[in-house]
């Protein structure tokens, strides 16, 4: 403990600091400038607000420096990319057509399916015309009137007295 009569112990700095420390100081300012400055200059070519235009060969050069520099560990390669079509239609739309198609009988079951679907392939496409033709049977089976069926007096639970009544009533 010190006082006021006795001096306090005078202060060592080569104990606080390591030695190259002071080259350290200095270079991490610098890397960390080269840093921004890459990051800065990546982001304005690529998005266009330089003349220079983002080539594949100007992207691999940033990529090249970055690796290089920083010691990142990435390897530019060109990526294999698959573009689907532009813009497809609001299905809303492709449905509405379809119906009026149908409608009109403008078109088969297997072109409404198709452009319903573009995606599936022909299997996909038969498998699916198919369950539609088995539902549509399906449905004209059970809506199919039997034998008995018929409006107004001919139907079921008219007797043929009833008939014959009503044709001699109306001269028939």
């Amino acid at each position: 403990m010190t006082s006021a009569d006795t001096p306090a112990s005078s202060y060592d700095s080569s104990f606080a600091e390591p030695r190259g420390w002071t080259l350290r100081r200095l270079l991490a300012p610098f890397a960390i400038g080269l840093a921004l400055l890459s990051a800065f200059l990546t982001f304005v070519v690529l998005t266009g607000l330089t003349p220079i235009e983002p080539t594949h060969r100007v992207v691999v050069t940033f990529l090249m420096i970055d690796a290089s520099v920083f010691r990142s560990g990435v390897e530019p390669e060109k990526p294999d990319l698959e573009w689907g079509d532009g813009v497809s239609e609001d299905p809303t739309t492709v449905a509405q057509t379809s119906q009026l198609l149908r409608a009109a009988e403008a078109a088969s079951t297997e072109t409404l399916v198709r452009m319903n679907h573009p995606d599936w392939d022909d299997d996909q496409v038969t498998e699916e015309v198919a369950k539609i033709r088995d539902d549509q049977q399906a449905a004209t089976a059970m809506s199919v009137p039997g034998p008995d069926a018929g409006m107004g007096l001919t139907g079921p639970g008219t007797s043929n007295g009833q008939l014959q009544e009503a044709n001699g009533a109306y001269g028939g």
